[in-house]
């Protein structure tokens, strides 16, 4: 074995025993024996017909570890599409997508991940993957049932709670516009613009109309006065025709009545011329 792989198996074997595993659903137990070889357990993730069961695995490291994936096997074999009935697992990690910087705790959830969502696109174990996807309920039922024959169940003290998590409320428009949930503080309000009159520009046009208009009211106000003027002369032209019928009944009362003196004006005096001023000799 490689000093190498020794020196790296107990930086993680020390880790491991520094850290409480207490509700993080994987435990180890390295091999005094044997170092390069461990047990593992993995519990059953939330909202997955596997929660309450506890899974054995092996986990065994070659010399090239880590630039090396290590083997690794369920012991208690789920009912699973990425899981062989002989406990070999399809995962990408344990094949080409390996890399150092992995461990074993990283491995570990990846695989306890996997029991949560399977990856029915590249299955191993085909009758699995075909109940998965044809119907959904069957296959939950024989994951059960497989469990209760094959897996450990947890103790009451050491199960996970599950946590209640409310329905999903349906969207409505007003979620869809503004679907965060984060109170947003209201905008301070802007007060609206001042709109400027627009400013009328005088066209020539326009300005020729206008003297057109002027022009016609000023021969509408020289007409009114003429106007005014023949109602006054047709006033008086009918005074004048109602002297004339007085005038008329004057004198025929004046016939009547022969009795009536008329008295005329008394001539006027003549002045008498001023003496003429002669030229002093």
């Amino acid at each position: 074995m490689s000093q190498n792989c020794i020196a790296r198996l107990s930086q993680e074997y020390k880790q491991l025993r520094a850290e409480d595993f207490k509700g993080d659903g994987y435990a180890v137990t390295p091999n005094e024996k044997k170092m390069t070889e461990l047990m593992a357990t993995i519990d059953g993730p939330i909202d997955s017909p596997y929660y309450g069961y506890r899974f054995k695995l092996s986990m065994a490291f070659p010399d090239r570890y880590p630039f090396e994936p290590p083997n690794v096997k369920f012991i208690s074999v789920p009912f699973h599409p990425n899981i062989s009935t002989s406990g070999n697992i399809c995962l990408d990690i344990l094949k080409g997508q390996w890399t150092p910087g992995l461990n074993i705790k990283t491995l570990l959830i990846s695989i306890r991940n996997l029991l949560y969502d399977a990856n029915v696109s590249d299955p191993l174990h085909h009758d699995a993957a075909q109940l998965y996807r044809n119907d959904k309920q069957k296959y939950i039922s024989t994951v059960k049932d497989l469990c209760k024959a094959n897996a450990t169940p947890i103790p009451p003290e050491e199960l996970a709670p599950k946590q209640n998590v409310p329905p999903a409320k349906p969207m409505s428009l007003k979620d869809e516009i503004t679907p965060s949930a984060k109170k947003v503080e209201p905008s301070k309000k802007v007060e609206p613009s001042k709109k400027k009159a627009p400013v009328k520009v005088k066209t020539p046009a326009k300005k020729a109309a206008r003297k057109v208009e002027s022009s016609e009211e000023e021969e509408s106000d020289d007409e009114t006065p003429n106007s005014t003027e023949e109602n006054s002369e047709s006033e008086e032209e009918h005074d004048s025709t109602e002297e004339g019928e007085g005038s008329g009944d004057e004198e025929s009362g004046s016939n009547e009545n022969s009795s009536e003196d008329i008295h005329e004006s008394p001539p006027a005096k003549k002045r008498a011329p001023l003496p003429k001023k002669g030229r002093k000799n």
